[in-house]
């Protein structure tokens, strides 16, 4: 029952943080959103088959509940913390410790002691990984905006 409440309210967060961004900014990231959508579910796989994170319940449970995580919060928290800071990265430095330090000793905190997820992993390594992949998105929106703009030139 709890799992079911916690899948709910992360459902619920998704659709309210999906109307905060901007249908421009939602087509301008989007690359960048899947992108990040890659990396965290192959994170998950990767803590999944190194034993070092396991989600509650059985296989179906475990990937109904990481792909509410990363198709939801993850997601769209991504669009708008890019939506937010504009491409500053002293901006997105900040958005990104504030909601890296919130989601790894917070929310994992809180869904460790639910017993929803079990992590044998350090949290303050928890935070790196999250943080390293958070600087990815970073480097790859630069890269594909440069793209985009060679592209256009070109053209």
């Amino acid at each position: 029952m709890v799992k079911n409440l916690i899948r709910v309210c992360l459902v619920l967060l998704s659709v309210g943080v999906a109307f905060k961004v901007k249908k421009g900014s939602f087509l301008r990231y989007l690359p960048l959103g899947l992108f990040s959508v890659v990396l965290s579910l192959l994170r998950f796989v990767y803590l999944d088959k190194r034993e070092k994170m396991s989600f509650a319940g059985g296989a179906r449970e475990s990937l109904c509940t990481m792909f509410i995580t990363v198709l939801g919060p993850h997601f769209w928290f991504t669009l708008l913390i890019f939506d937010k800071s504009k491409g500053n990265l002293m901006v997105y430095s900040l958005l990104t410790m504030i909601s890296c330090s919130i989601y790894t000793f917070v929310v994992v905190r809180m869904l460790t002691k639910l017993r929803f997820v079990k992590y044998q992993v350090n949290l303050n390594t928890l935070f790196g990984i999250t943080l390293l992949q958070a600087y990815l998105n970073y480097f790859f929106q630069r890269i594909y905006e440069k793209g985009l703009a060679s592209r256009h030139l070109v053209n």
